[in-house]
This record gives C-alpha cells, sequence and structure tokens, in this order.
C-alpha cells in the first residue's frame, strides 16, 4: 500500500524458492541463486513491461536478505532493464557470506558447502556471487543494513558500496547500528522509508539528475554550485553565467592569499550526478 501510494506499481513474482507450489519449487533454488530463481524475476519484469500503464523506462529493483542479493546480481545481469537498485540486509560476497554468518547451517544447506569444496553444485553457488559481476554494474544503488545483523553482516552491505564508487556508479550507504535484519525502532523506520523512497524518487520520478559544469577559457572548471562559492563577481546565481563573458574572482593563490583574477567562461555543459 505504501509502495501504491507513492506511486509505484509493484511487482512481486512468486519466484522459485518461495512457498506455493509445493517442496520441489521451494527447494529449486538451493545451489543455484543464480538460476531459475532469477529467470523468474526478468521474466515477471519483461512480462508486466508491456502493459500501458508501465513506463518501462523507469523500472527499479528493490530486495531485502534474499532479495538483497537478488538486487545487487541483477545489477551486474540486468542488460539495462532497470534505472536504480535498493537492496537491504543482502550479502554481496558468498564465500565472505560462509564463513561469517551466525547461522552456518544454512549456508552449508543452501550454498551446498564450504567454498573449497569440489562439488559441482559447490562451485555453481560461489559462481553466482555478486561481487564476481561488478564490472557489469552500471545503475545507481542503494545499501541499507543494520550493524547488529549477524546472519548477514554490515561488512557485505559495505564493500557493494565501495565496489560501486570504485566503479563510479552513483551509490548511497545507510547503516543502523542500533538494527538488526529488520528495522524495529520507530524513528529508524521513518528515516527508511524516507531514504528508500527518495532514492527511487531521485531515479525514477525525474529524469537523471544534472548538475552544471562552468568551463573557463584558462582550462579549469566549476561544478556552478561550487562556483557560488569562490566569490563569482558580480553575479551571485548561477543561471546568470554567460558564454563569453569576464569575470572577476577573488580566490586562494598558492600563498594561501586571496587575490583577483579575471576568468571569461567558455562553456557551459550538463553533467549527470555521480
Amino acid at each position: 500500500q505504501i509502495m501504491a501510494a507513492n506511486g509505484y506499481i509493484v511487482i512481486a513474482p512468486n519466484r522459485r524458492g518461495l512457498p506455493g507450489f509445493g517442496l520441489a519449487w521451494n527447494e529449486e533454488i538451493s545451489t543455484n541463486y543464480g538460476g531459475n530463481c532469477m529467470s523468474d524475476l526478468l521474466t515477471a519484469i519483461d512480462d508486466l513491461a508491456k502493459e500501458p500503464y508501465v513506463d518501462k523506462e523507469r523500472l527499479g529493483c528493490v530486495g531485502a536478505s534474499f532479495g538483497g542479493y537478488s538486487a545487487m546480481w541483477l545489477a551486474g545481469h540486468h542488460e539495462k532493464r532497470f534505472k536504480a537498485f535498493i537492496a537491504h540486509d543482502g550479502f554481496f560476497n558468498m564465500e565472505q557470506q560462509y564463513y561469517e554468518t551466525e547461522e552456518s547451517w544454512f549456508t552449508n544447506w543452501d550454498l551446498g558447502g564450504a567454498p573449497y569444496e569440489e562439488k559441482e553444485e559447490v562451485k555453481r553457488s560461489y559462481a553466482n556471487s555478486p561481487h564476481k559481476f561488478v564490472d557489469k554494474w552500471d545503475t545507481p544503488i542503494l545499501l541499507i543494513h543494520g550493524d547488529r545483523d549477524y546472519r548477514i553482516l554490515s561488512s557485505q552491505s559495505m564493500a557493494a558500496f565501495n565496489a560501486a564508487r570504485l566503479r563510479g556508479v552513483p551509490a548511497q550507504l545507510l547503516l543502523f547500528p542500533d538494527e538488526n535484519h529488520w528495522v524495529l525502532k520507530p524513528q529508524n523506520g521513518i528515516l527508511w522509508q524516507r531514504t528508500f523512497f527518495g532514492w527511487l524518487d531521485k531515479w525514477l520520478k525525474t529524469d537523471t539528475p544534472k548538475r552544471k559544469i562552468i568551463h573557463f577559457e584558462d582550462g579549469t572548471q566549476f561544478t556552478a554550485d561550487s562556483l557560488m562559492n569562490i566569490s563569482l563577481s558580480p553575479i551571485r546565481n548561477a543561471k546568470e553565467i554567460v558564454v563569453g563573458k569576464t569575470y572577476k574572482t577573488m580566490r586562494l593563490n598558492e600563498k594561501g592569499e586571496m587575490e583577483g583574477k579575471e576568468m571569461t567562461v567558455s562553456s557551459i555543459t550538463d553533467e549527470a550526478e555521480k
């Protein structure tokens, strides 16, 4: 209801690994995290995207726990379907997950065993670790995690955030020092909701945010916002900047002294926000 109230269409397929179609359907996900369950998700989004009321150019992907893993895995496999990802308490590195979770029986069951085992199902499991596909990440991603989550440690989201930023992919990290696998405190819940919808609205409800870059004839360049902080006289609003016009600036020189300098604007460009 909250998603719909914020103007979003929700697609929540009953993929493999969820109850509803018998035990075999439910267990098919084990040792095959990157298999048919992911095909189920992509098939569902592709099918619904054909509906006239769905804007296929503004699709997002969100998930928590295994859904968080799914969002990070899909970030490397979605082939431009999605414009934004959100992963809550998901695991990014499956080998790391095997050794650090407090739920060791589960990783032995669901991943098939330890990373060093030579069984085919084990190799298949770890071959689908999201961190192995970061080279294909190209879409903004929000990572959310509780520092008291011992099932999937917050280091997983920290690593995913760093991976995205090192790739130059827009990313945000929200950590709750006093939450576990769930966000239970009311004020934290409000922050979670605001951050969640703020991220989706930023990348799905508007065009990709742009920032103006002001280029000068001497080769220097500034964002319009930062330019307002270096005393560009006689203007105080970036909208007033004119290509070809010369402005006097007051800036710190190499000696740490204020000095005036005339600078001529050569061009103004828009750059996607990162």
